[in-house]
């Protein structure tokens, strides 16, 4: 019963209809709002509603970032081309959105593209120089940069330099001493 209610007010707020080019919406609905139904559909397993919802919260303010990163978010697995498109939409609208940074940075990593990823953490561990999630992320994808493309000694001191600032955040955090005393071995060997 809860499902078919569930479906019911969906299917009413979702089916705007198009006059022309006029959006029929609810009274009273605004973009947030389907930014929240979205991901309440999210979680509910109703992707395909949520999509709809992240788009409606779109059409209704095209300056919604909230929107664009979680449509980010949602295309992540499927199409990381309009994830990505997404994320950067957001950061257009505002360059210091952290959650939709952080978020294009954890793409690009997965897409094996370090330095992106590395220059979109650098963004944010130069912003909150405290946020030892930040700095040792900024760490790993240089590490990585310097492993996977192109073994620059000077991605190397960088990667190292950053894992010396994540663990003097939080010596228990993630590997960082074991990750310095491996770079420090490497930067041995090759020089």
């Amino acid at each position: 019963m809860k499902k078919m209610w569930v479906l019911a007010i969906l299917l009413l707020i979702l089916s705007g209809v198009v006059l022309g080019k006029t959006l029929l919406v609810p009274a009273g609905a605004n973009s947030n709002m389907y930014v929240s139904m979205g991901d309440f559909l999210l979680k509910q397993g109703y992707t395909d509603a949520a999509e709809k919802a992240y788009l409606r919260a779109i059409v209704l303010d095209s300056d919604n970032m909230f929107a664009y990163n979680n449509l980010g978010a949602f295309y992540r697995e499927k199409n990381p081309i309009l994830s990505e498109e997404n994320y950067l939409k957001a950061l257009k609208i505002d360059p210091e959105y952290a959650v939709a940074r952080n978020n294009l940075a954890l793409l690009y990593n997965s897409l094996g593209r370090y330095s992106e990823a590395a220059a979109n953490l650098q963004m944010l561990a130069d912003s909150q120089p405290e946020n030892k999630q930040y700095v040792y992320d900024l760490a790993i994808n240089l590490a990585k940069k310097f492993y996977y493309e192109g073994r620059s000694i000077a991605d190397l001191n960088l990667a190292l330099s950053a894992f010396k600032k994540a663990y003097s955040l939080d010596p228990s955090f993630g590997h960082s001493l074991e990750n310095i005393k491996v770079l420090e071995e490497i930067r041995r060997m090759v020089e």
